[in-house]
């Protein structure tokens, strides 16, 4: 946990604001110095800019760095800042061989701290981590004997991630976060100020004794808290309001994205019914805990203060952002559908150049609508606009380009059982 969330961070920051160097080397002449004066201010605008992009289910939205990361900069802050937005938000200021040098660094941290982690996988990481090691002694440290302190500890513990995980299994089982989180419950739990730690020892004994019934029979789940209007469909999905009254007209566009759901599916509307006939829903909870949003009810709310919610992923490892969830009487029965307007596919330069990190793709709106079932959706994602370094700027190179943000260590927070908060949208 403090590897990825804190010490990695703050040694990467303070390279490349320049606060880490030879102590030969003036800050003017350091090479590996990019974020400093100005260039720093404007980052960290760019970094407080993309809290409306992220979900409310990513938790605390980073604070602009230029100003806060001196005053208590959280854990969870700099994982988002690091390990979600980094590849993107760093591209524009440090040079190539920095850059790719980082989304190494990422790539394999996001292979690691995986619940469910493939041998090929793990090979791959060991290679990028231990490719990011080596280089970072010859980009900064340059075997140079007055520079020895930018090697900290963490550099080396990165080498051996792979090989512990061969060794342990997935390290995020023994991550702090779920054992944290757990103590935080419990304290809030305490109801006998008179005699806090019997009380306290008490809520911690049934909360194993609920943990080891659940474990003995996976049916015994904990029922989650859900809007009366909302509608339990299959696979731990859930639908939530708003929700139409009253059947809704789909345009011509969508119409044909519908008719072609049912005709890939084999499936015919009901013989007596010659119209389509739909009933939209607002959002869905997930299973992961997340909840994902609609167009359709998200641009009612005011921007500046909306986090948007709408764009998933898992349609056949593509993006899509989501213009509503709808139910469809079908010849088969209902069905729970979801309308998708999908993204393209991810800029092949900047995703091999960045080693699978950064997924640069174009919102494509009304011309690529895709009808798909709920329950194919796997999490929410941010989508945010793409910074630009200069020279593309100038040559009009990656106009209109948004960036693909998925939730860092999605499934080590689901062990936590950190839940999307969901504001309940019952107007129509």
């Amino acid at each position: 946990m403090h590897l990825a969330a804190l010490n990695i961070p703050q040694l990467l920051t303070s390279l490349w604001r320049g606060q880490l160097r030879s102590d030969s080397v003036t800050l003017e002449d350091c090479s590996h110095a990019y974020l400093i004066g100005d260039v720093w201010q404007e980052h960290g605008a760019l970094i407080e800019a993309s809290k409306r992009y992220l979900p409310t289910s990513f938790g605390r939205a980073p604070r602009n760095p230029a100003q806060k990361i001196n005053s208590g900069y959280k854990a969870w802050e700099f994982m988002l800042y690091i390990w979600a937005l980094g590849p993107a938000v760093f591209r524009p200021y440090l040079s190539d061989n920095h850059w790719q040098h980082f989304c190494k660094l990422v790539r394999g941290i996001r292979i690691v701290e995986q619940r469910e982690i493939h041998h090929t996988q793990l090979q791959a990481a060991h290679t990028l981590l231990i490719e990011w090691v080596t280089e970072y002694e010859e980009m900064y440290y340059a075997r140079d004997p007055d520079a020895i302190h930018l090697v900290r500890p963490c550099v080396h513990l990165v080498a051996h991630l792979v090989p512990e995980t061969f060794r342990w299994g997935p390290l995020n089982l023994v991550a702090q976060w779920s054992l944290e989180n757990t103590i935080g419950n419990l304290g809030r739990e305490v109801r006998q100020p008179s005699n806090p730690f019997a009380n306290l020892a008490e809520r911690g004994l049934r909360r194993a004794q609920v943990n080891a019934a659940v474990a003995i029979d996976p049916t015994l789940t904990i029922n989650k808290s859900y809007p009366q209007a909302s509608l339990s469909i299959s696979k731990g999905y859930t639908l939530l309001p708003a929700r139409d009254e009253t059947p809704y007209e789909v345009l011509p566009r969508e119409n044909s994205a519908i008719l072609q759901y049912l005709q890939k599916a084999r499936l015919t509307l009901p013989t007596d019914e010659e119209e389509l006939s739909i009933i939209r829903w607002g959002a869905v909870a997930l299973p992961n805990g997340q909840r994902a949003r609609s167009k359709w009810r998200e641009v009612l709310r005011a921007p500046e203060t909306t986090r948007q919610t709408r764009d998933i992923s898992g349609v056949g490892q593509r993006f899509g952002e989501v213009q509503y969830f709808f139910q469809l009487n079908t010849s088969e029965g209902t069905r729970n559908l979801v309308l998708l307007s999908l993204y393209t596919r991810p800029d092949e330069q900047l995703y091999n150049s960045s080693h699978q990190t950064l997924y640069a793709c174009r919102y494509t709106g009304s011309i690529s609508l895709l009808v798909v079932e709920v329950t194919t959706i796997l999490s929410v994602v941010g989508v945010a606009p793409l910074p630009r370094c200069e020279r593309e700027i100038e040559d009009n190179e990656y106009l209109e380009y948004v960036y693909i943000i998925e939730k860092p260590f999605l499934s080590v927070l689901e062990l936590a059982g950190l839940e999307d908060e969901y504001e309940e949208d019952s107007s129509t």
